[in-house]
């Protein structure tokens, strides 16, 4: 699949913007195959496997990808290694690491002024988006 990258990326997500708060893709601590980590309505969260049907309750408080579980979109890229917490992490990083352009309006430090220089670096463009289409199969296709 090609997808076609804006060339002007505007930076205007709030800081205050919890990606945190939606579903992380993480691996299965029973079968390493790809499961989620959803907010649950106690405050807690809750693992659930698509591969193998296990079901975990993390404890509320715990952070979203609780440190008991790994991130499933994770690979090496530039001597440092490329993640994502979910397909909406991983569509604002194309559309931020793909834009020629990339202008800032929201005030305070915001998601995509704290990735790493290497990311954010416009010569290192092409390997990071070759990593991104490697995290992006891997949402549709086993690990």
């Amino acid at each position: 699949m090609t997808t076609t990258l804006p060339r002007r990326f505007r930076d205007d997500v709030p800081p205050l913007h919890r990606p945190a708060d939606d579903p992380v893709d993480v691996v299965c601590p029973a079968c390493s195959g790809h499961a989620t980590v959803r907010p649950w309505p106690d405050g807690g969260r809750r693992l659930s496997c698509r591969a193998c049907a296990h079901v975990r309750d993390l404890p509320a408080g715990a952070p979203p990808c609780c440190r008991a579980v790994r991130l499933w979109l994770v690979t090496r890229c530039r001597g440092g290694e490329l993640w994502a917490l979910n397909e909406r992490h991983l569509d604002l990083l194309e559309r931020y690491v793909g834009a020629g352009l990339r202008e800032r309006t929201a005030p305070g430090m915001s998601l995509v002024a704290r990735l790493p220089a290497w990311i954010k670096a416009g010569r290192h463009r092409g390997d990071v988006l070759r990593g991104i289409a490697r995290l992006r199969s891997m949402l549709d296709g086993p690990r």
